[in-house]
């Protein structure tokens, strides 16, 4: 028993002096740090060495799975406490929660990227990861039109929205009949 009288759950040592972090038998999320000046030295550390906890577009973070079912999005690599594990491999996300990454999980065989716009997805972590909005910009929402029987979508500008770095972008014969016309007006532009 602790201290405070807390049944230890699991051990855990703190990632930044090494202290014991151990989790307890109470309520709420475990703690990553085992004070607050730790937890303040590490965020000056991120700051310092530009391991920042954004993704930006085209460098997705890795996704993680709690128990509670809900997904995280895993730290940045170039974190040091990205590194980090429990015995039961989970790893620390985002927003604070230790969840086992879906590159590990046998039941996943698509993606193993955070999906922000997923109804499991972690809140906390989408807000931390998404890029900060330039407060002198205008923000210009485009809506695109709704396609009806009158209307077709254009499958040219729809290869062509996308980023140059998207795989639909670097490998477009992988996409069969998704970019199809898009290659064959490509190649008449080039003939010309």
């Amino acid at each position: 028993m602790d201290a405070i009288g807390e049944r230890v759950v699991e051990l855990w040592w703190c990632p930044v002096c090494g202290g014991a972090a151990h989790r307890t038998d109470r309520p709420g999320r475990p703690k990553l740090y085992c004070s607050n000046a730790c937890r303040q030295r590490a965020y000056r550390w991120r700051r310092d060495h530009h391991a920042r906890l954004i993704a930006p577009r085209g460098h997705p973070a890795a996704g993680a799975r709690a128990g509670t079912g809900r997904y995280h999005a895993l730290r940045n690599p170039r974190d040091f406490v990205a590194h980090h594990h429990d015995q039961r491999r989970r790893e620390p996300t985002v927003c604070g929660v230790l969840a086992r990454p879906l590159r590990h999980q046998r039941a996943i065989r698509s993606h193993t990227d955070f999906n922000a716009v997923s109804n499991n997805a972690c809140q906390r972590c989408t807000e931390l990861i998404r890029p900060p909005i330039d407060p002198l910009t205008t923000i210009e929402i485009e809506r695109p039109a709704q396609p009806g029987p009158w209307r077709s979508i254009d499958p040219i500008a729809w290869v062509e929205r996308h980023d140059p770095t998207h795989p639909i972008r670097r490998h477009p014969e992988r996409y069969g009949i998704l970019t199809r016309d898009w290659l064959l007006h490509r190649a008449r532009t080039a003939a010309a």
